[in-house]
């Protein structure tokens, strides 16, 4: 931690102190702002100068930072306090027994910048994010570079990245934030569309002297050429694979394909197309796509079909969320692939819950023609 309270109660940082300082505070009783217990100053010639408990103590601050996590916050911090916003490092809530990383105020309402470098369970940080907003402060994380091993506009899936995907509905975007301290540069993920564990999106990167407070929240939207390009290669794995290893939800799924003489490359190419917000799920899109698929393959042609109805019998794939650390209201997965299905010929809608079949769904008779028809499908879509 960056800061510690002498034996008169008073502040120290010590982060930006001379050796003398350093000395001088050194030399005095340190105790942590959190937990009260005993804490000493480390500073090297590497290290940046901070404070550590000196015996074991059940303190949230107790856990060590690296060097990663401590420049973090404090480039982070600078960085808020150039662009004159309020910011206070390391405020404390002893209430819940919880440290913030930064505090800033904004228009006369407060957020909370939580700097994550280390693993962190679900349940961890479930409970971080819901200590801080229940003292009415909105927590925004921010991730160190072990959560972005990432290339070319993809980004590796993990639920804690499930978890932290912020909507805001304004822009009617998503969004996820990630920092790399030691490269001081700044990466923000928006319009975010998932699959398994992958994630594709409009990848921003930037030194962070170069970035605003405002440029975290402005519109960037993902190329619809990037998605699909990416998307007819996944597409091309789901048709063609041989799933030597299979989860629990795709062997299921192969197993009703087959009671019904179907298999992946035979679906039509209707099938297995990018939606919003499927990070909040379990069960992978294919899955409930199909049930959709062949109920409207089933229904007459010019038949009305009803959002209730799809709601009825993909109800059961989507019993396996993820909880949000922001809940709220947002678009439901099976609504944006009807509205998909509208855009590519399947349905023509009629009102918010209502629909009509006016086009038969067809089934392609071979691979080669599968990946063909999914090619021109998604050319298609690039023309929206």
């Amino acid at each position: 931690m960056l800061k510690a309270i002498n034996d008169k109660g008073e502040e120290m940082v010590a982060y930006n102190k001379s050796p003398v300082q350093l000395e001088i505070i050194r030399q005095q009783p340190l105790y942590c702002p959190e937990c009260q217990c005993e804490v000493i100053l480390k500073a090297g010639a590497v290290t940046i100068p901070h404070f550590a408990h000196v015996t074991h103590s059940n303190c949230s601050s107790q856990k060590g930072e690296g060097e990663a996590h401590l420049k973090g916050k404090l480039d982070l911090y600078h960085w808020l306090r150039k662009q004159g916003i309020q910011a206070k490092l390391e405020h404390s809530l002893p209430s819940i027994q919880q440290r913030i990383d930064i505090l800033i105020k904004l228009n006369r309402k407060y957020a909370a910048i939580e700097y994550q470098c280390s693993p962190i369970s679900h349940e961890e940080l479930m409970k971080r994010t819901l200590g801080i907003a229940s003292k009415n402060i909105f927590p925004i994380w921010i991730f160190g570079d072990r959560y972005y091993p990432s290339k070319h506009a993809m980004i590796k899936w993990n639920t804690t990245l499930r978890t932290s995907v912020m909507y805001l509905p304004k822009i009617k975007q998503t969004k996820l934030f990630f920092y790399d301290s030691m490269k001081a540069r700044f990466s923000i993920a928006s319009d975010i569309y998932t699959h398994k564990s992958k994630a594709i999106a409009q990848l921003h990167h930037d030194a962070l002297n170069r970035l605003k407070w405002k440029d975290l929240f402005q519109h960037r939207p993902l190329p619809q050429s990037i998605l699909f390009k990416k998307w007819y290669i996944e597409k091309k794995y789901f048709r063609s694979s041989s799933r030597r290893f299979v989860s629990k939800y795709d062997e299921a799924y192969l197993k009703e394909l087959y009671y019904l003489h179907l298999h992946p490359q035979s679906l039509p190419s209707c099938v297995h197309l990018p939606v919003k917000n499927a990070h909040r799920y379990l069960t992978p899109h294919y899955i409930w796509q199909t049930q959709v698929m062949l109920y409207i393959h089933q229904t007459p042609i010019y038949s009305k079909i009803t959002w209730h109805e799809i709601r009825r019998i993909s109800q059961k794939y989507f019993y396996h969320h993820i909880d949000s650390i922001y809940p709220g209201e947002f678009l439901h997965p099976a609504y944006d692939y009807l509205k998909l299905l509208v855009k590519i010929g399947y349905l023509e809608q009629l009102g918010y819950s209502t629909f009509k079949k006016v086009k038969e769904v067809y089934f392609p008779n071979t691979l080669d023609e599968a990946l063909k028809e999914d090619q021109l499908l998604l050319e298609k879509l690039l023309k929206f």
